[in-house]
């Protein structure tokens, strides 16, 4: 609402910097200038409501709320998929009781940089991956993610996927790629 009311009061002030400019005059045949009551009567209109839009303008964004909401501010309640506040206890929606839904919900979150990368390797001599390790990580990628395409799911989390490969030795790292992209396929 607020960013609409920007756009408004820039309208009306444009509009209002254009009617006290009007000119209300008029040229008789005798090269005078002389005053036409139809242009004054014009002038007031425009003045009248440049500043009415621009009043109203400046009340949205007083009194008006951000659009724009953050993303992090609410979550879904897990029995009716409404927005809820995270600190919610009953679901404002269905009523619901949340609090231990979401409490555990946050604690099984996933997070890349608490995570061992070297559960996915072998422990051999040489530096292979552990492709069972590889496939839990990716089940636990597809459960934290938004989406439910594996490109989408890969590009979503591509950052933190490069963070874990670029914490494995060189030999693996375009292997540990590819069977990730294999497993969240799957």
């Amino acid at each position: 609402m607020r960013e609409f009311g920007f756009l408004l009061l820039a309208v009306g002030v444009v509009w209002l910097l254009i009617a006290f400019n009007m000119d209300t005059y008029v040229f008789t045949g005798y090269g005078e200038r002389v005053n036409n009551i139809g242009l004054i009567a014009s002038k007031q209109n425009h003045l009248l409501i440049s500043s009415v839009i621009s009043i109203c303008a400046i009340l949205m964004i007083i009194f008006g709320k951000s659009s724009s909401k953050a993303t992090n501010v609410y979550v879904k309640c897990p029995f009716c998929a409404e927005e809820i506040n995270p600190e919610a206890i009953k679901c404002k929606h269905c009523g619901s009781d949340v609090s231990v839904q979401l409490k555990v919900q946050k604690e099984n979150k996933f997070s890349f940089y608490g995570f061992d990368h070297n559960l996915l390797l072998s422990e051999d001599d040489s530096p292979t991956l552990n492709d069972s390790e590889v496939m839990k990580l990716a089940n636990k990628i597809k459960s934290i993610s938004n989406s439910s395409r594996d490109s989408y799911i890969f590009g979503e989390h591509q950052s933190d996927i490069t963070y874990i490969k670029y914490k494995l030795p060189k030999a693996v790292q375009d292997e540990f790629v590819k069977r990730l992209k294999y497993w969240l396929a799957k």
